[in-house]
């Protein structure tokens, strides 16, 4: 029995042991840590004569004791409760102190108290003639307020007081004022009104369209399809040509000659294409920019050089120029785009400039007389198919910058031997000498990613 008893008082023990620890283990309900109480602002603007402020807290606890002093009552007054109240114009500091579990905590506030006033908030500086503007204003510390609108001359200008919009008349300098009747407090802008320049009625040219933005000519089309040479004039009445428009001389098929004006900027998308009988073509040294396909199917073009402002050929550019022998590339070529040059068969070699950071899809394709490829220091990515069918290449020694070489770049260059590819490629996509000549050999540096690309593809390789 006493073992028993024994064991049921052990027992018990051990239970209320347990007990305890899981009482402990339960976080007190209702309990939760208070940060440093202080007010919600350090810094408060007041209007004389405007709103009072009431301070507000954070982390400040149900129990504790706060007082408040102004460093001078003559310009703001704080109440025992923490209300604040302009008096007059100035600066003043409210010390706020707060008794807060045991401790003492200072803060203050920075109160500015300045005269109400008014405000036009939006009045542009200039109108045209028949213009309109809907006004807005702002009231900064007035309690009640009648407010009126005014213009100095009725003769130049109108308001509506009710939609505060106002309407440009005549020409002039026009005086509006926003006024608050009850107080005298108002706000006054001055807005000149310019004479609205007439719209110039275009004389239709005999041979072109054109539209005009932004001050400039830009040719649209030509309404003479049969033309077999074209002098592009430099301006229409008093607006220069700065642009060729998207299609604007798109499939004039007897177009053999063209003179673009030194005043073209821009030559837009399919600019010329399948104008399949240009044979010459000079492109103004202040051309920036030079749209995709702007050249495609011109079949007869023998020559190109891309003026120094371009910094990108497009894609599709001069697809299918079969005449095109050579390319004289401008010093800011950056990138050459998707088949830029796809199918120029006639096209005999090419030297790509340091400029040049990118080479796109299929850009060079089937150019299938390109026996020679020269590249500069610079490129880094040549994309997929890039060369792939240029049955004519036989060498090509890729430069030290190449980063990356794109899925089948080269495929079916059926005569390529030699290929030196620098320790700077890290990527090499599949089929990249894909059906090239069956002596093909790779220089290539040794444990580099085109050392691991010909032995996985079974490709005779040199180590240099």
């Amino acid at each position: 029995m006493k073992l028993m008893a024994h064991g049921r008082k052990s027992f018990l023990v051990w239970v209320l042991t347990v007990a305890v620890f899981m009482v402990m283990l339960v976080p007190a309900q209702g309990v939760c840590a208070v940060g440093t109480p202080a007010p919600t602002v350090s810094k408060k603007t007041l209007y004389v004569g405007g709103d009072n402020y009431k301070i507000r807290f954070n982390n400040l606890a149900a129990g504790a004791a706060v007082s408040y002093k102004s460093s001078d009552t003559g310009i703001a007054t704080v109440t025992k409760t923490g209300v604040i109240k302009p008096v007059a114009k100035g600066k003043a500091t409210v010390t706020v102190t707060m008794k807060q579990s045991g401790k003492t905590y200072t803060s203050s506030i920075a109160v500015t108290v300045i005269n109400p006033y008014v405000k036009i908030t939006n009045a542009p500086a200039t109108l045209k003639v028949g213009d309109t503007c809907q006004l807005e204003a702002k009231i900064y510390g007035l309690k009640k307020t009648s407010v009126s609108w005014a213009v100095s001359d009725k003769k130049l200008a109108a308001i509506d007081a009710k939609t505060r919009m106002l309407t440009a008349l005549a020409a002039g300098t026009v005086k509006i004022t926003f006024k608050d009747k009850l107080s005298g407090k108002y706000y006054s802008v001055s807005i000149v009104i310019e004479e609205e320049e007439p719209e110039e009625e275009l004389e239709e040219d005999e041979l072109f369209g054109y539209e005009v933005k932004d001050g400039a000519a830009i040719l649209t089309e030509i309404y003479d399809t049969s033309v077999t040479s074209l002098v592009i004039p430099n301006s229409f009445g008093k607006y220069k040509v700065t642009a060729i428009g998207d299609g604007a001389l798109e499939g004039l098929y007897d177009l053999t000659a063209v003179k673009i004006p030194s005043t073209v900027t821009d030559i837009g998308e399919d600019a010329f294409s399948y104008c399949s009988s240009l044979k010459t073509i000079e492109l103004p040294s202040g051309l920036k920019s030079l749209g995709a396909g702007a050249f495609e199917a011109c079949e007869a073009l023998t020559t190109i050089t891309i003026p120094d402002g371009i910094t990108a050929i497009g894609d599709d550019t001069f697809y299918g120029c079969a005449a095109l022998k050579s390319i004289k590339f401008g010093k800011a070529i950056k990138e050459i785009g998707s088949c830029a040059f796809y199918e120029c068969v006639s096209l005999t070699q090419v030297s790509i400039p340091s400029s040049v950071k990118t080479i796109g899809s299929e850009a060079f394709a089937y150019c299938e007389k390109l026996g020679k490829l020269t590249f500069s220091s610079g490129l880094t990515l040549i994309e997929d198919s890039a060369f792939a069918g240029c049955i004519a290449l036989t060498t090509v020694n890729l430069p030290s910058t190449l980063k990356e070489l794109g899925y089948s770049a080269f495929d079916g260059c059926e005569a390529l031997k030699s290929v030196l590819v620098p320790s700077s490629v890290e990527d090499i996509g599949s089929g990249a000498f894909d059906y090239c000549s069956e002596s093909l050999k790779l220089k290539v540096k040794k444990n580099s990613a085109a050392h691991e690309f010909a032995v996985d593809y079974e490709i005779s390789f040199s180590i240099y």
